[in-house]
């Protein structure tokens, strides 16, 4: 089975890694950005993962892992950059000019 079509078992059963990430926080935000497009998200990593601010080796990675059926969709969610927004109301101020 190719790497990028991992499919855990046990307990994850049925999931499959839509994206590795680097560190908790990278896989935190993912997930966030999963779960808002509607698509269940789960986070599997390592103790170690805690202690470490990076990853090394491999150590410190943490796997997001979605439902196979959603798995297509997810990755492209995953791999669609994200737009920058302008707000036209961010740097003016409210108090009449003064």
């Amino acid at each position: 089975m190719p790497e990028n079509d991992r499919r855990p078992s046990g307990h994850d059963a049925g999931l499959a890694v839509a994206y590795v990430a680097s560190g908790e926080m990278e896989a935190l935000t993912v997930k966030s950005v999963l779960e808002a497009a509607g698509i269940e998200a789960t986070l599997k990593m390592e103790a170690v993962t805690k202690l470490l601010a990076m990853t090394i080796d491999g150590l410190g990675a943490v796997e997001i892992l979605v439902p196979v059926e959603r798995l297509e969709e997810a990755r492209a969610i995953v791999n669609t950059p994200a737009e920058v927004v302008e707000d036209p109301d961010v740097g003016t101020s409210d108090d009449g000019g003064s």
